[in-house]
C-alpha cells in the first residue's frame, strides 16, 4: 500500500510543496472517470485552441489567457501540459511501480512508467519515464515526445531533509499549415483525412527542456528553514526543410523561415516558516538567452519576496519582484485573498507583471503608457462533499475577471484596452448509488471595447464536456465495471488562426463563424485490483449532424477512432 503520510510530515516541517506531474496530470487515487483520456488537455477546463492531439495549443481559462512567459505575448502556442518537470514523492513500504500503455487506431502510442522506492525509511527515490508518439491522420502531423526524470530524498536525523531532482524532455512535432479548401465551397467542407492538401509541409518544431534542482531543510527552535537551488535550460527551434508547398499566412510559399532561442535560468530561494500558518520567502534568478538572426541575446536578473498566511479558512498571499537587465522593467506584484468555510468559499486575486523579454527588444513598446500586463479576478464557489475518493469534488464556481494586455497581435502590434468577462464553471464529479457524473463546463460572457468587438466572437459562450456513467459489480466478484459516455461541444465562435512557422495564434477577423458542434465518446472501464483497462470510441458521432469541426482555423480535429489502454500498479 502506498503511504502518503510522508507528505503530511513534509508539510509540518516545511517540505517543498508537492507538485503534480504536469506531463500526465496523474492522480494518487484511481479515478476511472478521467482514466480513458490520455491527452491531459482532454481533462482541462477552458476554451482550448488546438491543432490536433499532442500539438501546440492555446488555453483561455475563465476570462484570462494562459501562456508561457518565455515566449512572445502574441497569443503564442504552448506545450507546458506535455513537459515532465516535477515528480511527486512516493513513500512506500515496498517498491511500487505504475505502468500505463495506450494505443489508438490513429497510430497513437503512449507509455508511462512511474516508480517509487524507499530505503530503510530514511529516504527514497522516484523515477518517471514518458513516451508519446502519433503518426497523425493528417498530412505532416507526426508527434514524438519523450521525457525522463529522477528524484531522490533523504532524512537526516529527525529535523532535517535533503531532496534532489533532475529531468530531461524532448518534444518533437511535425506541423503543417492547415488544410487547403475549394474557395467556391464553404471552408467548413474541408474535412478529408490523410490525403487532405495542406498549405505547408515538412515543418518540424523541436523543444528541449532540462533541469536540475536541490533543496535542503531543517527544523530549528525558531521555525523551519529551507533553501533551494536550480538550473534550467529551455531550447526551442524550428527545423524547416525545403521545399515548402502552399501559401503561408505571413510569408510567400518560397520562404523557408527558421527561428529559435535558448534560455538558461539559474536561481534559488530561501524560505522560513516561523509557525504553521505563516511562511515567507526570498527568490532570485539570473536568466541568459541566446537568439538567432531574428532575436537578440539577453540577460536579466530577478528577485522576489513573498509571504503566505493561512488560518481558519483564511488565506492571504502576496509577492513583489523586479527584473533588472538591459532596460528597466516595471515591477511585478500579485495579491490573493480567499476564505473557505465548509463547502463555501470566495476570493479574489490581482496580478501585474512585465511582458516577456522579447517584447522589450521592440522599438515601439517603450512608448506605450504602461507595459505591464494586469489580471484581476474574483470568484464564489460551492463544492459538494462526497465519500467516494475516486472522484474530485463537484465544484460550482461563479467568476469575473478583467484582463489588460498592452501588446497583442492583430496584423500589427497595437495597444489594447481592458477586457472584462464573467462566467460560471462546473468542474469535478459526483456519484450516487452507482450513477456518476463528471463535468468540465464553462459558460462565459466577454465585454470588449468597441474597437475590439472582433475578439468577442472568438470565445464560445458555452464550452466543455459532461460525462455520465454507470458503475456496478457482480455479487462476490472482484471486477468493478464502468460504462459511460462523454458529451462534449461548444457554441458558435470564430476560431483563432495559427502560423506554424512563428508558433503563434492570432485573430483573423475575416474568418466565418464556426458553427456550434457536439460529439459523443462512449467508453468502458474494468477495474480489477491493481489493474485498470479501458475501451473507448473517439468521436463516434462524426458525420451524424455535421461534417466536422475546427478548434483552430483550417486544422480539422481528429475524427472517429478506437482506443484502448491498461494501467497496472505493480507491488514488488
Amino acid at each position: 500500500m502506498v503511504l502518503w503520510a510522508f507528505l503530511a510530515w513534509g508539510q509540518q516541517v516545511g517540505f517543498m510543496a508537492t507538485c503534480g506531474d504536469t506531463a500526465q496530470l496523474e492522480r494518487v487515487a484511481y479515478q476511472p472517470a478521467y482514466f480513458p483520456w490520455y491527452d491531459p488537455l482532454d481533462t482541462m477546463v477552458g476554451v482550448m485552441y488546438r491543432t490536433g492531439y499532442f500539438k501546440p495549443y492555446f488555453r483561455w481559462w475563465e476570462g484570462t489567457p494562459e501562456y508561457e512567459a518565455a515566449k512572445p505575448p502574441l497569443l503564442p502556442s504552448s506545450a507546458e501540459a506535455y513537459i515532465l518537470r516535477c515528480l511527486p514523492p512516493v513513500w512506500t513500504e515496498k517498491p511500487w511501480t505504475r505502468v500505463r500503455f495506450d494505443q489508438s487506431s490513429h497510430r497513437t502510442q503512449l507509455l508511462s512508467v512511474l516508480h517509487g522506492q524507499t530505503f530503510h525509511k530514511k529516504g527514497g527515490l522516484t523515477l518517471a519515464y514518458k513516451r508519446r508518439t502519433r503518426e497523425g491522420e493528417y498530412l505532416s502531423q507526426a508527434t514524438d515526445h519523450y521525457a525522463a526524470a529522477l528524484s531522490g530524498y533523504a532524512f537526516i536525523g529527525k529535523r532535517a531533509w535533503v531532496k534532489a531532482e533532475a529531468g530531461w524532455n524532448q518534444l518533437q512535432d511535425l506541423l503543417n499549415g492547415g488544410v487547403v479548401f475549394d474557395s467556391l465551397e464553404s471552408p467548413w467542407e474541408a474535412f478529408a483525412k490523410a490525403s487532405q492538401p495542406v498549405r505547408i509541409t515538412g515543418l518540424r518544431w523541436r523543444r528541449w527542456y532540462r533541469y536540475a534542482q536541490a533543496e535542503v531543510g531543517w527544523h530549528t527552535p525558531i521555525g523551519v528553514f529551507s533553501g533551494e537551488g536550480y538550473l534550467r535550460e529551455d531550447r526551442l527551434q524550428s527545423e524547416t526543410p525545403l521545399p515548402l508547398r502552399g501559401e503561408g499566412l505571413f510569408f510567400p510559399d518560397t520562404t523557408a523561415f527558421y527561428w529559435g532561442f535558448k534560455q538558461v535560468q539559474r536561481g534559488g530561494a530561501l524560505r522560513w516558516r516561523p509557525f504553521t500558518s505563516l511562511q515567507v520567502a526570498v527568490h532570485w534568478q539570473e536568466q541568459r538567452g541566446m537568439g538567432d538572426s531574428v532575436l537578440q541575446g539577453w540577460k536579466w536578473r530577478y528577485w522576489q519576496v513573498e509571504g503566505r498566511f493561512s488560518r481558519r479558512g483564511l488565506v492571504l498571499e502576496g509577492n513583489y519582484g523586479r527584473w533588472s537587465g538591459g532596460s528597466a522593467l516595471p515591477p511585478q506584484l500579485s495579491l490573493l485573498l480567499s476564505y473557505t468555510r465548509g463547502a463555501f468559499s470566495f476570493g479574489g486575486s490581482y496580478l501585474s507583471r512585465p511582458l516577456p523579454w522579447i517584447a522589450y527588444q521592440s522599438q515601439w513598446l517603450p512608448s506605450l503608457p504602461s507595459s505591464n500586463e494586469s489580471i484581476a479576478r474574483a470568484w464564489v464557489q460551492y463544492a459538494l462533499s462526497q465519500a467516494d475518493s475516486t472522484l474530485p469534488p463537484l465544484r460550482l464556481r461563479v467568476w469575473g475577471s478583467s484582463y489588460r494586455q498592452p501588446w497583442l497581435w492583430e496584423a500589427t502590434p497595437r495597444r489594447e484596452s481592458v477586457w472584462y468577462a464573467t462566467g460560471l464553471t462546473l468542474e469535478g464529479g459526483i456519484q450516487k448509488r452507482g450513477v456518476g457524473c463528471v463535468s468540465g463546463l464553462t459558460a462565459q460572457k466577454f465585454f470588449f471595447p468597441t474597437a475590439q468587438q472582433g475578439w468577442a466572437q472568438t470565445f464560445p459562450w458555452l464550452n466543455g464536456w459532461l460525462q455520465v456513467y454507470v458503475r456496478w459489480q457482480l455479487p462476490r466478484r472482484p471486477p468493478v465495471y464502468y460504462l459511460g459516455v462523454r458529451f462534449w461541444g461548444f457554441t458558435a465562435f470564430r476560431p483563432l488562426a495559427y502560423e506554424p512557422r512563428l508558433g503563434l495564434y492570432y485573430l483573423r477577423p475575416d474568418l466565418p463563424l464556426q458553427p456550434a458542434y457536439g460529439g459523443l465518446d462512449p467508453y468502458f472501464v474494468v477495474h480489477v485490483g491493481r489493474v485498470m483497462v479501458y475501451l473507448r470510441v473517439d468521436h463516434v458521432s462524426e458525420g451524424l449532424w455535421a461534417k466536422g469541426y475546427y478548434l483552430t482555423a483550417w486544422y480539422p480535429m481528429p475524427g472517429r477512432a478506437f482506443s484502448f489502454g491498461v494501467q497496472w500498479d505493480i507491488y514488488n
